[in-house]
């Protein structure tokens, strides 16, 4: 499951996909005590739900990264007709998530949640700003700048969310990309398109 939630990941925002993986290889590699969970996932945290009546009011993962797709998989028994829902509220979604599905959407930026079931998982925001911050807090890096770059950092930062808006491909250039992999023009589903 989480490498079919890495493989949707890197197929449907690859740009995205692109740099976080850039950005983890460049963190395991500065601190080699870190691992992921699943070998076969770029996903560095994983995080479950357990209960015999899971239910997540609508919220959103403001530490998340913001472009960042996270993976929500449904797992037990139970009947999605009655209960476990999920919602986007910005979209105005409201659909039946059955056991065994997967959806893929940037949580940092969508209210979500689910309703209940009847009785009877994401890449930390903070984890890419301590690569940015070069492997350290902001209030490290805020004593290691002047004040003059380390504003110039933090003015970077105000418009880093739409930059990380702009790497996520709408389907019009995913058709485009795999198109040009399937002619054998393309590079690697990962790479710019």
């Amino acid at each position: 499951m989480a490498h079919f939630a890495d493989a949707s990941f890197k197929t449907w925002s690859p740009e995205v996909y692109k740099e976080v993986r850039g950005k983890l290889e460049d963190l395991y590699e500065h601190d080699p005590s870190l691992s992921k969970p699943f070998p076969f996932s770029i996903y560095p945290c994983v995080a479950f739900n357990f209960g015999p009546q899971v239910c997540c009011k609508g919220h959103r993962e403001p530490s998340n990264y913001p472009p960042l797709w996270c993976a929500i998989q449904a797992l037990g028994r139970f009947n999605p007709r009655q209960g476990g829902h999920v919602y986007i509220k910005e979209l105005k979604i409201f659909m039946q998530f059955p056991a065994g599905s997967t959806i893929l959407f940037p949580s940092a930026l969508l209210t979500h949640g689910n309703t209940p079931v009847q009785e009877g998982e994401f890449c930390p925001g903070g984890l890419i700003r301590w690569v940015d911050n070069g492997f350290q807090t902001q209030k490290n890096l805020a004593k290691r700048l002047s004040k003059k770059k380390f504003a110039e950092r933090m003015e970077l930062k105000e418009t880093h969310w739409e930059k990380g808006l702009e790497k996520i491909c709408m389907l019009d250039r995913l058709q485009k990309k795999y198109k040009r992999l399937k002619e054998g023009r393309g590079a690697d589903p990962g790479s710019n398109l």
